[in-house]
């Protein structure tokens, strides 16, 4: 059968509105798979399922604030209203942040590359705020929707067709299938890393916490930095038409 990006070898097909035309678009997953996200709320749309280059693509037309949030999406894993409500004194080469939702301990790390555009993004905003994610109009931090428009219009202009419901978590899923199939972590190693809580009717995360074997950690964690990296360096091909509606966006942008 047709394998998909991850080589997946036994796969079927799940037919689903796209995000953006509204067309019945084809979406293979595993077989023998339940899509997750089927839901009345998302009207039966399984989530988007990011691959590295497409996130190259977008990290192509952005600019320096939309690199900054996508690189801190994709390389923390973080969700919206933990990322907006995040303020600029805590972000280190590494450190820790208590999420909001499950109120467990992310232990997370940031590339050389994520700390330079935080820098320059800030520089681009002209800002001097505690806010990692400035709202200038206000002085507040952007909304959680904020993040979602943002990683749609990316999409839009990168021309990535939506292969399902698209918003900010699916950065999270793609840094936990990366972590797990290409980097050789252990689930207890990812939950360790992004601050994901198990499952409450098995273990407390804090009964876990001190269970984790954190093996080679470092080492599967420079596979991670090379493949974060790779993402911001490697060159997509792109025809002319998106590199000058790219440019002619970030061009309008200035303007403002």
């Amino acid at each position: 059968m047709k394998e998909n990006i991850r080589t997946i070898r036994h796969t079927y097909s799940w037919r689903a509105k796209s995000e953006f035309d509204k067309e019945i678009t084809e979406i293979w997953v595993k077989e023998g798979a339940i899509p997750r996200a089927i839901t009345t709320e998302e009207n039966g749309k399984i989530e988007h399922d990011f691959d590295n280059m497409e996130l190259s693509k977008m990290y192509q037309v952005a600019n320096p604030l939309e690199k900054m949030m996508l690189g801190c999406g994709f390389e923390w894993g973080q969700r919206t209203n933990q990322l907006a409500s995040i303020k600029r004194s805590i972000v280190k080469k590494s450190f820790v942040l208590l999420t909001e939702k499950e109120t467990v301990t992310a232990h997370l790390g940031s590339t050389d590359a994520l700390l330079t555009d935080i820098e320059l993004a800030h520089k681009f905003l002209g800002s001097n705020t505690e806010w990692l994610f400035p709202n200038s109009s206000n002085g507040e931090h952007l909304s959680d929707q904020h993040f979602n428009d943002v990683l749609r219009d990316l999409m839009k202009r990168a021309m990535v067709e939506p292969r399902g419901w698209v918003h900010w978590t699916c950065l999270r899923k793609w840094l936990q299938t990366v972590m797990e199939t290409t980097c050789g972590f252990t689930q207890g190693e990812i939950d360790y890393y992004i601050g994901k809580a198990t499952d409450k009717s098995k273990e407390t995360y804090k009964q876990r916490k001190g269970k984790v074997a954190l093996e080679n950690f470092e080492e599967k964690y420079q596979k991670l930095e090379a493949i974060f990296n790779d993402i911001r360096t490697v060159k997509p091909a792109m025809n002319e038409t998106q590199y000058f509606k790219a440019i002619q966006w970030i061009i309008e942008q200035l303007r403002k």
